[in-house]
């Protein structure tokens, strides 16, 4: 089988112990071919980078961003799409789904909502031990927790381990877990929002006893407390503290819990179980050519690098307007359904894109829109106010009275506050939190 993998060389190794061709392909530089651009058409990526390669299967791993790579859905080739930080960006991913045959979802909790909005098949895959790793006999250090401690990113896990180390001797500290864990008695775990994060795995791999908080999303699916680990309530500083302290004194016992963790790792969740798995998804998934809400897809993730525009260029903006532009001409076109979030997107995608490309284009698709979406008057709100924006007070005033005939004029601040809202709030509520592992 020809497996062509995305953003991530993830099981690249494993395909090809299991026999497969397998390349990989990015904007970063571990993968084994590197994309000079963003917004390449598949096709394009096939005959330029590629040579004419064609895969059977294209695994996109998820890359904590939006995608850059188009023409899926035409290119006949089935997808699959692999939603690590499911629990930061599950409305990006679940639109995402909408383009892609299947979603895999890393948090398990989360497969109803990423369902709720994809049109594609969702199931559950489950992280993994990323590197193997030997347990150290000797053990240096004690209590240990390796990972983000920045307070702007995440306030509550900074104020719990400045609690414990009140309490017990810990080494928190960010840096390499293949050097500290190996070499600790317990590995504490919190998690950003009660994911099942990679650092459960990686303790449980070194060896080390994990104390991590309890959760769902399949930890109890996966793990059994009390034989493969050891949980405390989310937050509980006294829980946490009085099994750090049983367990330092209690070190044999801790070193059996630890090796039984590793155990269930070695036998059930390192990459080649992943790489496994996702053959037999391979080996019987079909191209669903037609994907009736793709665009809206599209649309989400375009908006998508938009709001990163922290870390976009102003040229790389204006293209993915540009192009959201042309998703949201297509759903029109189309009459693709649209949902509330799907709607705000949409009017956001227009009002930013008359005011960064100064035209109006968005206006105008505007206007197509209300008579095909009347549910949502967001979208003849935006167009009240993109029409005030530029001076034209009676056109606003007509739109305004489809809404309310009695007082059109009384709409005027009305479309005002909301869209000052919905900038606000798109900006702030999708797809700008940043991995916190």
């Amino acid at each position: 089988m020809k497996i062509l993998v995305f953003s991530q060389n993830w099981f690249c190794e494993e395909f090809r112990s299991l026999g497969h061709d397998v390349r990989s392909i990015g904007l970063k530089a571990h993968t084994d071919v590197n994309l000079a651009e963003p917004f390449i058409h598949i096709d394009e990526v096939i005959a330029d980078y590629l040579n004419g390669w064609r895969p059977d299967i294209i695994l996109i791993h998820d890359d904590s961003a939006p995608f850059y790579v188009e023409g899926f859905p035409e290119c006949g080739i089935p997808t699959v799409f692999l939603s690590i930080d499911t629990h930061h960006h599950s409305s990006l991913h679940g639109n995402l789904g909408r383009i892609f045959d299947k979603v895999l979802v890393a948090q398990k909790d989360f497969i109803p909502e990423i369902q709720s909005i994809s049109d594609s098949s969702v199931d559950w895959m489950p992280l993994w031990a990323s590197d193997y790793i030997e347990p150290c006999e000797t053990k240096e250090y004690g209590a240990v927790f390796i990972g983000t401690l920045e307070p702007y990113l995440n306030a509550e896990r900074c104020d719990f381990f400045e609690k414990l180390q009140k309490e017990v001797e810990i080494v928190c500290q960010p840096g390499s877990w293949q050097t500290m864990f190996p070499q600790s008695e317990i590995v504490i775990n919190q998690t950003v929002k009660k994911d099942v994060n990679f650092r459960v795995f990686e303790a449980m791999m070194s060896g080390a006893l994990l104390l991590t908080e309890r959760t769902e999303n399949g930890l109890p699916e996966l793990f059994e407390d009390g034989t493969h680990l050891i949980t405390y309530e989310k937050g509980n500083v006294e829980e946490a503290v009085e099994k750090i302290r049983y367990f330092l004194k209690h070190k044999d016992e801790a070193r059996r819990i630890g090796a039984a963790g590793r155990e269930k790792i070695l036998e059930m969740h390192l990459p080649i179980h992943r790489a496994k798995r996702l053959i037999s998804i391979f080996e019987t998934l079909q191209c669903q050519k037609s994907k009736p809400r793709s665009r809206v897809g599209w649309l989400h993730n375009y908006f998508g690098i938009v709001c990163r525009s922290n870390r976009t260029s102003r040229q790389l903006i204006s293209r993915c307007l540009e192009k959201g532009l042309q998703s949201a001409e297509r759903i029109v076109d189309k009459r693709e359904p649209l949902d509330e979030v799907s709607a705000c997107v949409f009017a956001f995608t227009c009002l930013l894109a008359d005011m960064t490309l100064s035209d109006d284009s968005g206006e105008t698709l505007l206007k197509k829109a209300i008579s095909y979406y009347p549910e949502y008057p967001i979208l003849s709100l935006a167009l009240i106010r993109s029409c005030l924006n530029r001076g034209a007070v009676e056109l606003a005033r007509q739109f305004a009275a489809v809404l309310d005939p009695t007082n059109p004029d009384g709409l005027f601040p009305v479309s005002e506050q909301v869209v000052a809202e919905l900038f606000s709030s798109q900006l702030d509520k999708f797809f700008v939190e940043r991995s916190q592992q």
